[in-house]
């Protein structure tokens, strides 16, 4: 099964999707558990380019297929693709919703990254919603189970999360370990994204030290990347991006638009390396 890999790429994955697609639509395939699991892929990636109409609509037929079929697989991830769809959309109720029938359903089936992909949606839209403190536990079951799994990859990105929180609700030493130790993953394992998530929230912990010249050039770096990769931000990121800004100025407005003025030109590797060298 090829989706998952092609979901990490952007245009040209995004098309390859959509080309598959079209093709089963065209040979008027079946509905079984694999095209299920192909349109459930085909609406991650066009929920990550930002086409979030596509993303619902395909969410839906991969949940309509997922019943058609009888396959509790394809149906937790359509619930998942639905929960990803009304978090774009700001709908939070709407949104845990899917994210708890797609944990219901993957549980009654043993379908563990079912149930994990779930808990990560309740997680990522409750902290989009401003619970914070409903956020940690959540990330801290998710940081667990990558950590059994030595899933380094999920783990960087998990810390990423989980520091990001604590960031919010002013644990900013316990956050500045997590995102370090987030860095160090991410770094290992050659992942810009993933750099640049972490750069995101580093910027965060920056401006609520009231260092305006480090959090700008941090943010600086991120948004360039971001905006070069075409890459939309999730809403959680969005909302904290613009509080991590109005910290930043609040901090020193005129350091902090030299520093983002200087960062966007700064590759998310240097910058976090400035940032490692700096402390």
């Amino acid at each position: 099964m090829l989706w998952p890999y092609w979901t990490r790429r952007a245009t040209d994955g995004s098309d390859w999707l959509e080309r598959s697609v079209a093709a089963v639509e065209r040979s008027s395939t079946p509905p079984s558990e694999e095209l299920g699991l192909l349109l459930y892929g085909a609406g991650l990636a066009a929920f990550r380019r930002g086409d979030n109409a596509r993303c619902r609509a395909l969410s839906q037929r991969s949940l309509d297929t997922g019943d058609e079929a009888h396959s509790a697989l394809a149906q937790a991830r359509g619930h998942v693709g639905l929960s990803r769809a009304a978090f774009r959309d700001h709908d939070w109720t709407l949104g845990i919703e899917h994210a708890r029938a797609a944990g219901r359903v993957a549980e009654a089936s043993g379908d563990k990254p079912g149930v994990l992909m779930a808990v990560h949606m309740e997680a990522e839209i409750s902290r989009a919603a401003g619970d914070y403190p409903g956020a940690v536990p959540l990330y801290e079951r998710l940081l667990i189970s990558d950590r059994e799994a030595s899933d380094i990859r999920a783990e960087a990105m998990e810390l990423y999360n989980l520091g990001s929180v604590l960031v919010q609700i002013g644990e900013l030493d316990r956050a500045e370990s997590c995102l370090r130790e987030s860095l160090r993953l991410a770094d290992e394992q050659r992942e810009p994204d993933q750099l640049a998530y972490i750069c995101l929230g580093l910027a965060g912990l920056a401006a609520r030290r009231n260092d305006p010249a480090t959090a700008g050039r941090l943010l600086g770096a991120v948004e360039a990347y971001f905006r070069a990769a075409e890459r939309v931000l999730d809403p959680a990121e969005q909302i904290e991006l613009q509080s991590h800004r109005n910290a930043g100025e609040s901090a020193g407005q005129a350091v902090f638009a030299a520093a983002y003025a200087a960062g966007r030109a700064l590759p998310v590797r240097q910058a976090a390396a400035a940032y490692l060298e700096a402390r």
